[in-house]
């Protein structure tokens, strides 16, 4: 009867945290948590190789265009921070995270195989680090297009790792912000992330700037 009683309170616990009405605890996390999403450095490599097709394919990078128009879509993508989701004019989302967001934040939790049908949605907490990780993916991906042509980025310059680390620390000062302060939307985002259909057969000097939908 006792341990009855126990799983009764870890369940509505778990439903809690979902909910948003109590945080994440060691108690509680093996209820929801599939192990694949305490994977994201496992799934890394696939992630990026999602976040360049899915730059080509939903940015329309490469192809027939010259390289004056691939610098300038990635020019705009940046500038837009497109990724994020849908911004008002003062960087307020309308809607977090787009299609490549999303498919990427996917691929890093759950790797090729995509959510399994019966598991519990996420809570909240469990995606700021994810999703700021697939950030400093796609942005890495876009990059490699902004001289016009592909030009893949190394991991050994301390200046490109610098940025790009920096862009994964930005985001998630972003996404913590929208997390607590915007449930509803960062609740639909994390919906949109568990129900994601995955397609995913995967195909100089730093003046980089790096921006954020917090900047003013």
């Amino acid at each position: 009867m006792e341990s009855k009683a126990h799983e009764f309170m870890q369940v509505s616990r778990a439903y809690q945290v979902i909910l948003g009405l109590v945080q994440l605890d060691e108690d509680t996390t093996h209820l929801y948590v599939n192990p694949q999403m305490l994977e994201s450095d496992k799934n890394k490599d696939s992630a990026f190789n999602v976040a360049r097709r899915l730059v080509c394919q939903c940015y329309h990078l490469g192809g027939k265009n010259s390289a004056e128009d691939n610098s300038g879509i990635v020019t705009s993508i940046l500038s837009n921070l497109l990724y994020y989701g849908t911004l008002d004019s003062s960087k307020v989302p309308l809607k977090i995270g787009d299609d490549v967001l999303q498919e990427v934040v996917c691929t890093l939790i759950f790797g090729f195989s995509g959510p399994t049908p019966l598991s519990l949605p996420f809570p909240g907490e469990c995606l700021v680090g994810e999703a700021s990780l697939a950030v400093q993916q796609i942005e890495k991906a876009l990059r490699e297009w902004q001289s016009g042509s592909f030009q893949p980025i190394g991991d050994t310059d301390i200046d490109v790792v610098t940025h790009f680390n920096n862009v994964k620390s930005t985001a998630s000062k972003v996404f913590e912000v929208w997390q607590r302060d915007l449930r509803d939307k960062w609740s639909d985002f994390t919906s949109g992330i568990y129900s994601t259909d995955l397609n995913t057969q995967s195909s100089g000097a730093l003046s980089w700037t790096i921006r954020s939908p917090l900047d003013t």
